[in-house]
């Protein structure tokens, strides 16, 4: 006679955060103003930001660039295409904003 042994499912691991990350997590709000900024400075300002979202897993951001002539936001959304982790992005809708935001969903 022989016994089977069944698979029994691994405990997970619990993963230890820093109070420090604890803290920047519940403190991180999912907005930016990069309104009046030069194109370079609000791209970095929007990288650091998309970092600290992805740290505190923020799944929605929202950006203020202001409408304008449009070239900041173009700038903006270039960026964003090009980052693997950034689901899509939109409009604010009109009344929220409408062309002036961009509303980002990252795929975490």
């Amino acid at each position: 006679m022989h016994s089977e042994t069944k698979d029994l499912p691994k405990e997970k691991k619990k993963v230890q955060i820093s109070p420090e990350l604890q803290s920047r997590r519940l403190s991180f709000k999912p907005e930016i103003d990069v309104r009046g900024m030069r194109g370079d400075e609000a791209l970095a300002e929007i990288q650091q930001f998309l970092d600290e979202a992805v740290m505190a897993e923020s799944k929605e951001l929202t950006i203020l660039h202001g409408k304008g002539n449009g070239i900041l936001r173009q700038l903006i959304r270039d960026y964003l295409a090009s980052l693997n982790f950034v689901r899509t992005w939109r409009y604010a809708h009109a009344d929220r904003g409408g062309a002036g935001i961009t509303v980002v969903v990252l795929d975490l």
